[in-house]
């Protein structure tokens, strides 16, 4: 679903250039106090600054005439504050060239105070605090250097205009009944959208054309897996699916024979889908509203935790429902494969044995 931030900067070829545009532009927009909460972020804390007088600066990142690179963003105080923003969306790493170069236009600049800002998807401390080692005192004094993830900005965003989950889905109810709202809420509150849907493959099924769907998908669960099914509505498609699963309307719940299991060798419970993240990073996770209760849990936190890889892929259901006729392995064994394929409804519910499936 197109937003106006899917359409300001749609001409620039990457996410990184298309979301960096899209922040400045709502910087601007919300400097009393999304601006202020974001200078507070990376450590400015100047109550004499004058926020009216901030100049942003967008330019694709392409070569300069001397063969230098553009940065991805600047904003500019006059002689008060010069800050260089540089973003990476995803496995985008960040480039020690790159930000040396940087660093020397901010040697360069004539403002009092300067800041160096990287802003990433995934967690890139060791990374940066490598590169600020080679920059820090040797190019900018120390300090200068500032590593942010998406999701602190994201998280600044929704604290300073106040948007917790009930008040956007107040949001979308006001729009949708002609009502008024206040601008700058109603943009922080598009901007957000717009980040979650694309920053990590955000899926709400609801909106996807019915031709874009399949029907059922059938996920293997063990034990922890299927409490969590049951007791937070969610699912972790396989994480050897690179880019996630397809969406579905439906998830069927294979319980494997593993002790803990109520129902082992069987298909006992079924769920509408709700929302599909694919390639989402757990720091992102633990922001999204409609996750908070299951990392609210610290034992289900501690174990995603230990789980290690970058990114993952979660989805969200309603309240999962128990067959009145649950639907047994069958003679065929079967259970290997029953994750890479796609079914129909009435098939699975009118399946006698798993062995009607094929």
């Amino acid at each position: 679903m197109l937003n106006i931030f899917s359409l300001h900067g749609k001409y620039f070829q990457d996410h990184e250039n298309r979301f960096t545009a899209n922040v400045l532009f709502l910087l601007s927009e919300s400097r009393s106090d999304f601006l202020l909460e974001f200078l507070t972020l990376v450590g400015i804390d100047d109550d004499t600054l004058d926020l009216s007088a901030a100049d942003f600066i967008f330019q694709s990142n392409v070569l300069a005439e001397n063969g230098r690179e553009i940065p991805d963003a600047e904003i500019k105080f006059a002689d008060e504050l010069h800050l260089v923003l540089e973003a990476k969306i995803g496995r985008n790493p960040l480039n020690s060239k790159q930000l040396r170069n940087y660093a020397e236009t901010l040697q360069k600049s004539s403002a009092r105070k300067k800041k160096l800002i990287c802003i990433t998807q995934i967690n890139e401390q060791t990374a940066f605090n490598k590169i600020k080692a080679q920059i820090e005192p040797a190019i900018v004094k120390h300090g200068t250097c500032v590593l942010l993830q998406w999701h602190h900005l994201l998280k600044a965003l929704r604290s300073c205009k106040s948007l917790n989950d009930s008040i956007l889905k107040s949001i979308n109810r006001r729009v949708c009944s002609g009502r008024s709202l206040d601008c700058s809420t109603r943009l922080a509150a598009l901007f957000l959208d717009e980040v979650e849907t694309n920053m990590y493959d955000r899926k709400i099924v609801d909106r996807l054309p019915s031709g874009d769907l399949k029907d059922v998908v059938v996920t293997t669960q063990d034990p922890w897996f299927m409490e969590m099914a049951k007791k937070y509505r969610v699912w972790f498609p396989s994480g050897q699916t690179k880019y996630g699963l397809g969406p579905a309307r439906y998830v069927a719940y294979y319980e494997t024979q593993k002790p803990g299991n109520p129902n082992p060798k069987q298909i006992s419970y079924l769920a509408r889908n709700l929302i599909f993240w694919n390639r989402i990073t757990m720091d992102d996770a633990r922001e999204c509203p409609e996750l908070k209760t299951l990392f609210k849990d610290k034992r289900v936190a501690a174990e995603m935790s230990s789980w290690g890889g970058e990114t993952l892929h979660i989805a969200l259901t309603e309240e999962p429902v128990k067959l009145r006729r649950p639907i047994p392995l069958g003679k065929r064994n079967v259970a290997r494969v029953l994750s890479k394929r796609q079914y129909s409804l009435p098939a699975v519910l009118n399946a006698s044995t798993i062995d009607d499936l094929f």
